[in-house]
């Protein structure tokens, strides 16, 4: 049996340095929900997904290989689509899109932060 269940995500924290550039992109390309900001963060939200954007924090892993490596994974109605979509906005994809089975394709992009988030489901 498990020590703690785990029933949910509760929060995704990411750390930025162009706090302005983060709002921008999370609200303009990934249909985000701003729900608080202040000089040093945001909150955000979409369909039960928070975010924490803290700005002028980096992390405190210069050397990723001393880090796990955690890739948050965002669900979308049509992964083609969301890879077309943010390509043709100019937001950089770091893992090409793959269709694994006809039910499941996924593709990795960063924020401009460098941050790398998946996108996973129907294609």
């Amino acid at each position: 049996m498990a020590t703690v269940q785990v029933t949910g995500l509760q929060v995704i924290s990411i750390f930025v340095d162009d706090l302005k550039g983060a709002r921008e992109f999370y609200i303009e390309h990934l249909g985000f929900r701003l729900e608080n900001e202040n000089a040093t963060c945001l909150t955000m939200s979409i369909e039960g997904l928070k975010l924490f954007i803290e700005g002028g924090r980096q992390s405190q892993f210069q050397d990723r290989s001393q880090s796990p490596d955690v890739n948050p994974c965002f669900a979308v109605a049509s992964v083609k689509n969301a890879h077309a979509a943010l390509q043709s906005a100019g937001v950089k994809i770091v893992g090409d899109y793959v269709e694994f089975t006809p039910e499941f394709a996924l593709f990795k992009f960063a924020d401009p932060a460098g941050n790398v988030f998946e996108v996973a489901g129907l294609p």
